[in-house]
């Protein structure tokens, strides 16, 4: 998580350039904890992958390393990665969760996010998954796949 950025203003991106205010919001995680927590938890409990902890998300979010926006249907953490070469950052969606799976919040605040990134300086927006039906998606979704990642334990 190393090169987050500070979150621009909320009233900045509280509402879309419409003014229409069904977009997701920043939020601060320890107003929010009783209701991102169970999703966390979920997520980890379905990837066991996984390598961080609910504890590590809180902590990101508490020092801006992570910034969460929730929404009346989910929330989403995001971070900031920088191009060690480049120079460029990226706007990595971290962890996504719907309180109805399947309802493709993603669609439906695309635009949002991305006009978030350009706003905060962003060149790229990046999803990582494990869930074969969101990689699915993404293909058919005008996304370039950048690399597939195999990891093998050595214990």
């Amino acid at each position: 998580m190393e090169g987050c950025t500070r979150p621009p203003p909320l009233s900045a991106i509280n509402t879309d350039k419409a003014g229409n205010r069904d977009v997701p919001v920043l939020a601060d995680v320890r107003h929010e904890w009783e209701f991102v927590k169970p999703g966390i938890e979920q997520i980890l409990a379905a990837s066991p992958t996984l390598t961080y902890r609910v504890e590590d998300v809180y902590a990101a979010c508490v020092h801006n390393e992570a910034h969460l926006w929730t929404s009346r249907d989910g929330f989403v953490v995001t971070t900031t990665e920088l191009d060690t070469y480049t120079g460029e950052k990226t706007f990595l969606f971290w962890i996504a969760w719907a309180s109805q799976r399947g309802s493709a919040l993603s669609v439906a605040h695309r635009k949002f996010f991305e006009d978030v990134a350009r706003e905060t300086g962003h060149t790229k927006v990046e999803v990582r998954t494990a869930v074969p039906e969101v990689a699915e998606f993404l293909k058919n979704s005008n996304w370039q796949l950048s690399e597939n990642v195999f990891v093998r334990d050595l214990y």
